[in-house]
C-alpha cells in the first residue's frame, strides 16, 4: 500500500515543487489578501518540499533487511516504524529540514517583495527602486549571512536529532 500511495503522489510533489513561487504569488494575493497568512502560504510552499523530497527518500533507503528481520520477528506495525523507519528515515527528514529553513528564508524575502512591502524585502525593493546601490549591497550581504546562519542551525539540528549518524558522511 505504501508503494502504491508513493508512486501515485510522488509525480505530485514534482510537479508543486517545479512552480515557480513567483508564478503562484497572485493567486495567493488574490485569495489571502496581503496579510500574514499569505506570506505564510508562500513561506510553507518553499520549504515544505524539500522536507518532504528528503524524508520519503529516506525511507525508500531503508534497508530491505532490516525490514525482513522485523517481519521475521513478528514485530508490530508501530513496533517496525518505532525501531527501523523512523530512526532510519529522520536523518535524511532532518537533512530536508535544514534546506526547507534555507527555502523559508528566501520564501520570506519573496513574499516581502510581492506580498507587503516590509522587512528586509521591503527595504531591498524600496532601495533597488530608489537605485541606492550601497543599501542593496548591504542588505544582500546581510540576507546572505542570516542564510548561512540558518542553514548551520538547521545543520546543528541536523547532527543533534541524530548522533548515530556522525562520521558517517566524513
Amino acid at each position: 500500500r505504501a508503494k502504491l500511495l508513493k508512486e501515485s503522489t510522488e509525480w505530485l510533489m514534482y510537479v508543486l515543487q517545479a512552480v515557480p513561487i513567483v508564478g503562484v504569488t497572485p493567486f495567493i494575493l488574490a485569495g489571502l489578501g496581503f496579510g500574514v497568512g499569505a506570506k505564510s502560504l508562500v513561506v510553507f510552499l518553499v520549504a515544505v518540499f524539500p522536507i518532504l523530497i528528503n524524508t520519503t527518500h529516506g525511507a525508500d533507503q531503508t534497508p530491505r533487511e532490516l525490514l525482513e528481520v522485523a517481519k521475521i520477528s513478528h514485530s508490530t506495525e508501530w513496533s517496525v516504524w518505532r525501531d527501523v523507519l523512523i530512526p532510519h528515515t529522520l536523518p535524511f527528514a532532518m537533512a530536508g529540514i535544514s534546506q526547507g529553513i534555507a527555502g523559508a528564508f528566501v520564501g520570506t524575502i519573496v513574499a516581502e517583495f510581492f506580498l507587503n512591502p516590509s522587512g528586509i524585502g521591503g527595504m531591498l525593493l524600496l532601495a533597488s527602486a530608489r537605485f541606492q546601490s550601497a543599501t542593496v549591497l548591504g542588505l544582500t550581504i546581510l540576507v546572505a549571512v542570516l542564510a548561512v546562519l540558518f542553514i548551520a542551525c538547521g545543520r546543528w539540528l541536523e547532527d543533534h536529532a541524530s548522533p548515530w549518524r556522525r562520521g558517517v558522511d566524513e
